[in-house]
């Protein structure tokens, strides 16, 4: 090979020694931070995101949280969370709305229960009873909310219906002391002394209390309506009375008594009263009237009294002379004269005469058939006539409901009911000054009460024409809690003055404690029943008979309590004998209450205290005792030692009565319903009186001869 033909390459240039590259190292990550919690956030600091708290929340000391823990993005639990915060806003505004509907005491618990930093939205079910039946937790929660809930039932009704139904503090439910009654305590037990001794630093005794004697701004007597101090009574009675008296007399009728009863237009009565004129007003119904208006008078003027039986007397020979009239005046006449012959004790002769009530009710063909012609009308029928005929047939109607339970067995209540409406609110008065503007306000209130008695007298008349007549069987339990659902819807359809509240009037007072007695009256004949009948198989929330009686019983007792403590004896209604009846019977055969002794002798005293008036509320008084002695609930001693009591307090000779016969105990089915009347137990409490007068005078005058 030849050299020369390849051209010479030039030397490669010398580079100096490269040191080897190291490896790329992999791009390092970035290390993630966790989501700062909510903490700070707030306060815009560091935050290392760790679980379950962050550094910087536990060196400060504060609680650490996570929005979004539950593993939703953070938009949505703040939607979530304004969803929720929503809710608590809508919840304040409607607890807020119902608040002026509930009592006072729910309302304060309520406001209470919100300062404890409770859930509004919970609150607001236990409220609307929405979440009473959700389970065992919800119901303990509401139980603690309201006090004194002995059954699921009792807090159903306390949710559902407050109004009938409120809830019972402690303060509500404490009994009146004895005191308030002055007894001696001259030969009581041990017990009933020191029981007594507590009492009196507890509360004074009641005042005499003369509804005539307040004073206005204008220093006159304050009466009813002021028209009654035109009054001139010597023109409708021969009775030695003054016009004061009558004037004061009729006054407390017509506002402690006339609401209940009601068998006349007032505003149209006193009208012809004042201005002596004979359309719905007569000398025969104003002696009735006086009959029984100077009963209660009687416990603040002793002397009313015999004017009373005078009244009486006046209006039984009138009555012979328009027996055959048959009018509104009459009729309401007859059945004032039977109230009155009832206080007075006369029971055989009141009968007599609620007799002579329904034979002109049915003359004057106001229950009978509506094709019928009804009254004796005249061609022109004025607004005065419809509005007190209404008033009379509807105030006849609840007087002989009322007085059903006190007659003999055979006597069955009406079968029918008036034909008019029931009393409405008169709009056409058209009042011009203010007092009359104020006197109209309080006719209508007035008449707005007595219609929701009407309603209440026409569920107790379909009560009682199943329970008292012999005839018929025992209804299902079906037909006793359709007519607890009437009274219920009742209650929630009553006019705002008849809300109950602490300074609830006379009337709103005595229409709860007759509808409480109503309700137990239609679970009572069930309560033995219920051991043979699996009623809890289809009955919601423990809805038992037993249950139900309970629960208005409780409402009851603390009824009767709240009752004597806010009114005078002067001032109780007659109507309230009825429920001192039903609670005497309760806690005489209540072994299991631990107050069983003091209530026994506290309704027997609230009966006595009327003795000295209403002669017929102090035999069932007398009874009380007794039944208390036969049941265990007090002894002979207590009994014979409160009785001499009141003996001693009698100003007068007390007069022959005809005690009732009618059931005092209403819980004891198997005893003689002859054994357990009033005038049975009254007269036993008197021959033990009498007994021990003997035996304590011969004993006397055996240790003197000794």
């Amino acid at each position: 090979m030849n050299p020369n033909k390849f051209r010479t390459i030039l030397p490669a240039v010398r580079q100096p020694p490269q040191t080897p590259k190291p490896e790329p190292e992999p791009p390092s990550k970035k290390r993630k931070r966790g989501i700062a919690c909510d903490s700070c956030r707030e306060k815009r600091t560091g935050c290392d995101g760790q679980r379950p708290a962050c550094a910087a929340c536990v060196t400060r000391g504060s609680k650490c949280f996570y929005v979004g823990e539950d593993g939703d993005m953070r938009p949505i639990h703040l939607k979530r969370q304004n969803i929720a915060l929503q809710e608590k806003v809508d919840a304040f505004q409607q607890i807020t709305h119902l608040m002026k509907d509930m009592p006072p005491t729910t309302v304060q618990d309520t406001i209470q229960q919100l300062l404890t930093g409770s859930n509004p939205v919970a609150t607001l079910q236990t409220l609307t009873g929405k979440s009473i039946t959700a389970g065992p937790s919800e119901q303990h929660v509401a139980r603690t909310f309201y006090p004194r809930v002995n059954s699921p039932l009792e807090l159903e009704l306390l949710v559902r219906h407050p109004r009938a139904y409120p809830s019972i503090s402690s303060s509500r439910a404490q009994i009146p002391t004895l005191s308030r009654f002055n007894p001696s305590l001259d030969g009581l037990s041990l017990a009933f002394r020191q029981n007594f001794r507590q009492d009196v630093v507890k509360e004074p005794p009641f005042p005499p209390t003369d509804p005539g004697s307040e004073q206005d701004s204008e220093s006159l007597p304050r009466y009813f309506d002021m028209q009654l101090s035109r009054l001139k009574i010597e023109f409708w009675t021969t009775v030695d009375l003054s016009n004061e008296t009558a004037v004061k007399a009729i006054s407390a009728y017509l506002e402690h008594q006339h609401p209940v009863w009601g068998p006349f237009e007032a505003r149209l009565f006193l009208r012809d009263l004042v201005e002596l004129r004979f359309d719905f007003c007569s000398a025969f119904m104003v002696n009735a009237l006086l009959g029984v208006a100077l009963q209660n008078h009687a416990l603040i003027d002793p002397g009313a009294l015999d004017q009373s039986f005078a009244c009486e007397k006046e209006a039984q020979d009138l009555f012979k002379a328009e027996s055959e009239r048959d009018s509104l005046p009459t009729l309401a006449g007859i059945a004032l004269l039977h109230l009155s012959l009832s206080g007075h004790g006369n029971h055989s002769a009141a009968f007599e005469y609620i007799q002579e009530t329904t034979k002109m009710v049915e003359r004057m063909k106001l229950f009978n058939d509506p094709n019928e012609p009804a009254f004796h009308q005249p061609t022109v029928v004025t607004n005065d006539t419809q509005i007190a005929l209404s008033r009379t047939a509807w105030g006849v109607f609840s007087m002989i409901v009322q007085q059903t339970r006190f007659f003999p067995p055979s006597w069955l209540p009406p079968t029918t009911f008036p034909l008019v409406p029931m009393p409405r609110v008169d709009e056409n008065l058209g009042p011009n000054r203010i007092e009359e503007i104020s006197q109209a306000a309080k006719y209508s209130e007035a008449t707005e009460v007595f219609s929701a008695f009407c309603r209440l007298y026409v569920v107790a008349n379909e009560l009682r024409l199943w329970y008292h007549n012999e005839d018929t069987s025992m209804p299902p339990i079906a037909f006793a809690l359709s007519q607890f659902n009437k009274l219920l819807n009742l209650v929630d359809d009553l006019p705002e003055c008849m809300a109950q509240k602490d300074d609830s009037t006379n009337t709103t007072m005595t229409f709860f404690l007759l509808l409480h007695c109503t309700v137990m009256e239609v679970f009572k004949p069930f309560l033995v029943a219920e051991e043979q009948h699996n009623f809890h198989s289809y009955l919601p929330l423990e809805a038992s008979p037993r249950t139900i009686f309970a629960a208005s019983a409780a409402q009851l007792k603390v009824l009767m309590n709240e009752y004597v403590t806010l009114f005078p004896p002067a001032q109780w209604n007659w109507r309230m004998v009825g429920a001192i009846i039903h609670l005497a019977s309760l806690v005489a055969n209540d072994r299991s209450d631990p107050e069983r002794y003091e209530y026994c002798l506290f309704y027997a005293n609230m009966s006595l205290t009327m003795r000295c008036a209403v002669l017929a509320v102090g035999e069932i008084g007398l009874g009380i005792l007794a039944m208390g002695c036969n049941k265990g609930a007090i002894t002979t001693k207590d009994a014979l030692a409160v009785k001499a009591t009141f003996d001693k307090a009698m100003t007068f000779e007390e007069r022959e009565s005809d005690p009732a016969g009618f059931r005092l105990d209403l819980l004891d089915e198997a005893a003689d319903s002859a054994a357990i009347s009033v005038s049975t137990l009254s007269n036993q409490i008197k021959d033990l009186a009498l007994f021990n007068d003997f035996t304590h005078t011969n004993g006397g005058a055996e240790e003197k001869e000794s």
